[in-house]
């Protein structure tokens, strides 16, 4: 098996395979009556056997960030059902939410590299000043939309576990998708204007280098 070959089964492997590790926790916070009818007696052993599989694909994974999601809830659904408690399921999308937004926030601080903007140098490291400027803004709005959402899934559990679950599930991710094509069509407008600012440089330059040479 080629190169290639081997990446596409991986990629394939991780699609299909981070949802399933997922699927405890989903049916326990977004099924009113779970479909997990377990007794008293095994519940807790049951909840001991996720929490062991979260805690070991959290520390054995050399891919930390794919699997921050997956790992994050096991451990949030084996703790649910050992301490037959709520409270683990509630607070798992704010603090995965919240640990992004930290993640964006902090490259902010001084001798730090904002985190767009080294994801923008993977594909080009030299950046215009102008690039650079607009990639600390993004990450900035990123960090601040990632926080309220954070609070908002919080604050949503007391309104109502329906709208916990309709936040969570379905209007938070929409609002991510709306502020991600937002930023693209700033980042498209960004891009036509450096470019033809581009265009207008080269066309001075190309005057006065036609009008000096003899």
């Amino acid at each position: 098996m080629n190169g290639s070959a081997k990446k596409l089964l991986t990629a394939a492997c991780k699609v299909t395979l981070l949802p399933l590790i997922c699927l405890p926790y989903f049916i326990q916070a977004y099924w009113e009556d779970s479909i997990f009818q377990i007794s008293a007696v095994s519940q807790p052993a049951f909840g001991q056997l996720i929490l062991a599989l979260g805690v070991l694909l959290a520390f054995t994974s050399r891919q930390a960030a794919i699997l921050l999601f997956p790992s994050t809830a096991l451990i949030c659904s084996g703790l649910a059902l050992w301490l037959a408690s709520q409270v683990p399921l509630i607070i798992f999308p704010a603090a995965l939410t919240l640990t992004v937004a930290v993640s964006f926030l902090r490259t902010l601080l001084k001798s730090q590299i904002p985190l767009v903007e080294q994801m923008a140098r993977r594909s080009k490291p030299n950046l215009l000043p102008e690039v650079v400027a607009y990639c600390r803004r993004v990450t900035f709005v990123w960090g601040i939309v990632l926080s309220l959402s954070a609070a908002v899934s919080v604050f949503a559990w007391f309104v109502s576990p329906s709208f916990w679950r309709l936040y969570n599930g379905f209007i938070s991710y929409v609002l991510f998708a709306t502020v991600f094509a937002l930023e693209l069509i700033f980042r498209t407008r960004l891009r036509r204007r450096l470019a033809q600012s581009q265009f207008r440089s080269d066309g001075i330059a190309s005057a006065l280098s036609n009008h000096i040479s003899p």
